[in-house]
């Protein structure tokens, strides 16, 4: 662990120092003839950046409102997006500030959605030795949200910003917004999955964002990175709507793809609501995720179940987008979360992995990692070593909802996991009607506190198809206290007896505060082998 942290912080610092990139010198874009008054600059824009790759300089932008209507470069494969790439070897922008320095592109319809405008892409770079943009605001065009764009093919479905196969690639201090894209849901085009947000970075060695904000408006999809061999989130801010109905983002960060390595995510904060889960991840390599705070919408009464889905989930590692457009990925590596504060999300907080085809070898979570309200604190499946603890304050369900999701559902191989969970309090938007699940683990060992879910505390289940003794209970100093007046055991393993755990070791546990004994209240055991 000691060796795992080191490296990461020395590739955190080694992308935060000063290179080449951060050079003062730079080429006007005036010089080229653009002006940042809302005129088209469209042409100015392609011979600035010319000139700058050719004098290994920066292109500067004024303060103030460049328009691109066309974005520069050739027309390329017609398979991916019929996009323009520009493929200067050294392609650096910078503004004077996200505030002070806006791109706007100049939307447009499209034959799939003729009568609804989306944005243009302003610029798509491929190949880059050095790709850099600094102090820019990147807006779409598109002050407010329309239903009815269609789903389905669209070669002209493109990102604001597209970054392909760059060395060295770095956005610092830059905002996207007015954003409207199509969702193409082709196959995956050399690496990238077909949803398309305003920016796309794909096939890149190093890549560093730092201090991006997605801004309303904005919406579908947010960032997209895939393939990045070693990447570098710090500073991201998602500023949304108050409201996910008001047509905000889905999902503000997808992070993914075969050839993924270390990621590291750190100072991560939600001002607005998302729609989607707040982070796609998924991958081969190491993911590292640190001081992120979000905050989801709290519950509201009278939800039904189809609504409750889409207004705000967690952290998703292993999400459907791997399985179904990625079959055959290697395992994912490590997902190491620290100093993470998760806030009435309405559906889970944190899911690891769905299916066996996207596995992860191991899930730690360190020190800080809090869940507060929501259903679900914590889904973990088809996961090899859990460790470390969760904390999951105030669950419960919002009133009126139908779902009625486990506090925590495990499916791991071993590790040591410690949970401090307790329901909601006398809140009337909130009920407790949850329990803890623990299913399908052979290895793993539960500690720790569980207070105040009426619908049973732990329930260690064997899967409905299996019969044949596979799977032990294991848990040690765990306190677990009932809520007051409910009518269902605290504790159960196994099914029945038809379909038992192999075996169930509870050492060193309480009940309502007495150690457990067989055949006192509240307890039911299925299982061949029974050590209290």
């Amino acid at each position: 662990m000691i060796r795992r942290r080191a490296a990461l912080g020395l590739f955190a610092s080694t992308l935060a120092t000063p290179g080449l990139s951060q050079r003062l010198q730079g080429v006007r874009l005036a010089e080229f003839g653009g002006q940042a008054d809302g005129t088209n600059a469209s042409e100015a824009f392609a011979r600035g950046l010319a000139g700058a790759a050719m004098r290994g300089t920066d292109l500067l932008l004024g303060a103030g409102t460049t328009v691109i209507a066309v974005p520069p470069g050739e027309v390329a494969d017609a398979r991916d997006h019929d996009c323009p790439e520009v493929r200067h070897a050294i392609l650096r922008i910078r503004g004077e500030g996200a505030g002070r320095t806006r791109l706007l592109c100049v939307p447009r319809p499209t034959p799939p959605n003729p009568g609804l405008p989306v944005s243009r892409p302003i610029l798509k770079s491929v190949g880059a030795v050095e790709f850099s943009l600094r102090g820019v605001t990147l807006d779409g065009g598109i002050s407010q949200g329309r239903r009815g764009l269609r789903q389905g093919p669209d070669p002209h479905a493109a990102a604001l910003l597209e970054v392909r196969g760059a060395r060295h690639c770095v956005l610092r201090d830059v905002v996207l917004t007015g954003f409207a894209g199509h969702w193409d849901n082709r196959a995956p085009i050399r690496g990238a999955y077909g949803r398309r947000g305003p920016l796309l970075v794909a096939d890149c060695q190093d890549v560093e964002l730092h201090d991006l904000a997605l801004q309303h408006p904005t919406f579908r999809e947010g960032l997209f990175v895939h393939d990045a061999r070693r990447l570098l989130v710090r500073g991201f801010r998602l500023r949304g709507p108050t409201e996910a109905g008001q047509g905000g983002v889905s999902s503000p960060l997808n992070v993914m793809g075969l050839q993924t390595r270390e990621v590291l995510i750190e100072d991560f904060a939600t001002e607005g609501a998302w729609s989607g889960s707040l982070m796609n991840l998924g991958g081969p390599g190491h993911f590292t995720i640190r001081r992120l705070r979000a905050q989801g919408r709290p519950p509201r009464r009278s939800e039904d179940d189809g609504a409750s889905d889409f207004h705000g989930k967690g952290i998703d590692i292993g999400a459907e987008i791997n399985d179904s457009m990625f079959p055959g990925q290697a395992a994912t590596e490590h997902l190491l979360l620290e100093d993470v504060v998760l806030e009435d999300m309405a559906v889970y907080a944190i899911r690891a992995t769905r299916r066996a085809v996207c596995p992860l070898r191991r899930l730690t979570l360190g020190a800080g990692v809090v869940v507060i309200g929501g259903p679900e604190a914590l889904g973990a499946s088809h996961v090899a070593t859990i460790e470390g603890q969760v904390v999951g304050r105030g669950m419960g369900r919002a009133a009126g909802t139908r779902r009625r999701r486990p506090a925590v559902s495990i499916n791991a191989s071993g590790g040591a996991l410690r949970l401090e969970l307790s329901a909601s309090g006398p809140d009337p938007l909130r009920i407790p009607d949850l329990g803890v699940l623990r299913l399908a683990s052979s290895g793993l060992v539960l500690s720790g506190r569980i207070e105040g879910f009426p619908r049973g505390a732990l329930q260690d289940d064997v899967p409905t198809a299996a019969n044949d003794l596979r799977w032990d209970a294991r848990c040690r100093d765990l306190d677990i206290r009932a809520a007051p007046g409910s009518t269902r055991p605290a504790i159960v393993a196994g099914r029945d007896e038809d379909r038992r755990l192999r075996s169930v070791e509870m050492h060193n546990c309480l009940l309502d505060g007495q150690a457990l004994h067989r055949g006192m209240a509240g307890l039911v055991l299925h299982a061949g082998k029974v050590m209290l």
